[in-house]
Parts: C-alpha cells; structure tokens; sequence
C-alpha cells in the first residue's frame, strides 16, 4: 500500500480525498477537452501531518499508486536545510 497500514481513513484521508482528487482529475480532463486535447489526468494528494498532531506522519492518496511514503524519506531534513539556506528566511 502506498498510504498507510491498512485504509486511507486510518490516515486521517478517507473519502474526502478520494472524491476531492476524482473530481480534480475530471476537471483537469475537462479544461483539457476544452483546449482541445484528450488526456487521462492523474491527481496524487499528498498529505503531512502537521507539527504536534498524531497519526501517520504522511499519506498518499491514490494508496495503491506509484508513490509511496518512503519517496519522501528525508523530506523535513531536506526541507530544513534547504529553509535555512534561504538568505529571505531570516527576515
């Protein structure tokens, strides 16, 4: 599974995300119609669990698509570095 343990609701995800990223995918598909060109769109929701909260630290919405949790290993190191290396983060 590419969220969590067992179903995205013990993410603290559940339909809401499924829904909201059905219906980004079928608007995407849309506008593209519009402009003319037929694509199937693919919307991934990534979600982190914010800073004293509890639950798994990270989900992915769709569960069983090619990204999974551990692409984003290191990504509060990374983000950090990358935070304080900004001259503007110190304003």
């Amino acid at each position: 599974m590419g969220g969590c343990e067992a179903t995205l609701s013990s993410c603290s995800c559940g339909a809401f995300q499924r829904t909201f990223r059905s219906a980004v995918e079928m608007a995407l598909q849309k506008s593209f119609e519009v402009l003319g060109v037929t694509v199937e769109p693919t919307v991934f929701l990534i979600g982190l669990l914010k800073e004293g909260g509890s639950g798994h630290p990270l989900c992915v919405e769709p569960e069983d698509g090619p990204i999974v949790p551990a692409d984003f290993d290191g990504l509060h190191d990374r983000a950090t570095e990358l935070f304080d290396q900004d001259p503007d983060s110190k304003l």
